[in-house]
């Protein structure tokens, strides 16, 4: 039987998973990004140039931002090419090859038609991160990354809600696991 102290940190355990489910909007920003994604009007020309790459990379981050964020503020071409250079040649990958110089290649390839799959992809690397930023943002405000105590009962409590028992006596220190409550909160959520 669980005594009251127990009974109160559950709930404010499961308040704050709450929180964070609501907070994170993860579907919400997929829903928003999916629909600014299907809405890009693909040029039905061919790329067959760098600079015409790279106008589709720039208006296609325009349109994004002009979609799917909750600012006015729309980013200039150079602004918009360049944070699509930054997350291709970070994220980017096709067929082995990876980064900015990899997503023209599939561009042109397909007689200029492989622009389809580079837009896809650039959208799913835009919406993954926007996904990371809304989490990093929902657990920075509602939970104190110094509450050493609240991150132990976190992991206690998560630990024994996803069965992890992992000492030899089947019940596991929640000390061990206090500095990855974030990621086991990941596991609920």
């Amino acid at each position: 039987m669980k005594n009251s102290n127990e009974s109160g940190n559950t709930e404010r355990i499961n308040s704050i998973i709450d929180e964070l489910k609501r907070a994170q909007k993860s579907d919400m920003i997929a829903d928003r990004m999916s629909a600014a994604i299907a809405s890009f009007p693909i040029p039905f020309s061919a790329v067959n140039t760098f600079a015409k790459f790279n106008d589709i990379l720039a208006f296609f981050i325009q349109h994004l931002h002009g979609h799917c964020n909750e600012s006015a503020w729309t980013p200039t071409r150079a602004e918009a090419l360049s944070e699509a250079i930054e997350l291709l040649e970070h994220d980017y990958e096709s067929q082995g090859a990876r980064g900015y110089e990899a997503a023209y290649l599939e561009a042109v390839s397909n007689d200029g038609h492989g622009i389809e799959e580079v837009l896809a992809q650039l959208g799913e690397i835009i919406m993954q991160r926007e996904i990371r930023r809304q989490q990093e943002w929902a657990f920075a405000s509602i939970v104190d990354p110094s509450d050493w105590a609240l991150h132990k009962e976190i992991a206690a409590q998560l630990l024994e809600r996803l069965g992890l028992f992992l000492q030899p006596n089947g019940k596991p220190n929640p000390a061990q696991f206090a500095e990855q409550y974030r990621e086991l909160i990941a596991l609920v959520l």
